[in-house]
């Protein structure tokens, strides 16, 4: 292979396919006289050929549960065609990472049968060209005061660790959003009744409306009992409150969801002890929450919709 006198080091390495140190090397063993070996590659060779990459993308395929230990041992076993191979379960795990394969728990997802999924389409489809804006969206949500999702740095080889009752203790919000406005952050203890969520939309939600100018909006909740009851719907017939029907198990297509993960982390990271002082920093970070967020979160309502419809309705990201 013939390069140009002159040619730097940059473009020597590339013409022969090695690193730019490499070239830098064997030039100064030439300038000094130093005899030198002809470059070539080092190393043993690969195990991992393209066949075998094919009998593994095989076994995980026929088992998604194999573990890199099961593969191992399956190559080690092999077949009369294609013989036994020693593989490690090391080197099979960085074969499946350069396959762009990746072993993960799977996510939950709410259970859509197929009359759920043919409801979330007609729901979408209705509300394709809603203004968002003008919807006002709530729910409840549990916070665990010990809860332990937020990743850290560490020293290798020195997970952290971090101390769970057996019991979890924990405590149930209820709240709303609307356009750049987030709406009063509210305590549930025990059990959510009808008569429970009337006296907190009474206390609540209404007085909130009535001072940010929100009575001719609409009202979003989803299809829980409490919600849903004659008596709910008779009071918020006898308060004007209109209602937007729900497709349900649909807690993707609610911007408040992600509100509730920016609260629960914010709370995680400052480790109340008690559960006193968990409601105290659930209302301070809930009130921290930026109204340019909330409005970014509700924005994403058409990108929700086009997945959803473009899914044929199954769940969307967010």
């Amino acid at each position: 292979m013939r390069v140009e006198s002159g040619a730097s080091y940059s473009a020597i390495a590339t013409a022969m396919g090695v690193c730019k140190s490499t070239v830098s090397r064997y030039l100064a063993k030439w300038r000094a006289r130093v005899p030198v070996e002809r470059i070539g590659k080092v190393g043993r060779p690969k195990k991992v050929t393209e066949q075998v990459r094919k009998q593994i993308r095989s076994l995980v395929s026929a088992n998604k549960h194999i573990s890199s230990r099961g593969i191992s041992a399956a190559l080690a076993v092999g077949s009369p065609r294609r013989g036994s191979l020693d593989v490690t379960p090391r080197t099979i795990r960085r074969s499946l990472n350069e396959m762009n394969y990746r072993n993960s728990t799977p996510v939950r997802v709410p259970k859509l049968t197929s009359k759920h999924k043919q409801q979330r389409i007609e729901w979408c489809k209705k509300h394709l060209r809603f203004d968002w804006k003008k919807m006002i969206f709530s729910d409840e949500t549990m916070i665990e005061l010990d809860r332990c999702k937020i990743r850290q740095w560490h020293p290798k080889g020195k997970r952290p660790a971090k101390q769970s009752p057996k019991f979890t203790r924990k405590l149930m919000f209820w709240s709303a959003i609307c356009g750049t406005r987030s709406g009063p952050l509210v305590k549930i203890l025990g059990t959510l009744k009808s008569e429970g969520y009337i006296e907190l939309i009474q206390s609540h939600l209404l007085p909130w409306m009535e001072k940010n100018e929100l009575q001719e909006h609409i009202f979003q909740q989803d299809n829980a009992t409490c919600h849903v009851s004659r008596m709910t719907r008779s009071f918020f017939e006898s308060k004007n409150i209109r209602l937007v029907g729900w497709p349900p198990n649909s807690p993707d297509l609610n911007p408040i969801e992600n509100l509730w993960g920016i609260l629960k982390t914010e709370v995680e990271k400052r480790s109340p002890k008690t559960i006193d002082e968990l409601e105290a920093v659930a209302l301070e970070e809930w009130r921290k929450i930026s109204p340019s967020t909330i409005l970014k979160t509700v924005k994403t309502m058409t990108k929700r919709i086009n997945q959803v419809l473009k899914r044929n309705g199954e769940k969307c990201d967010y």
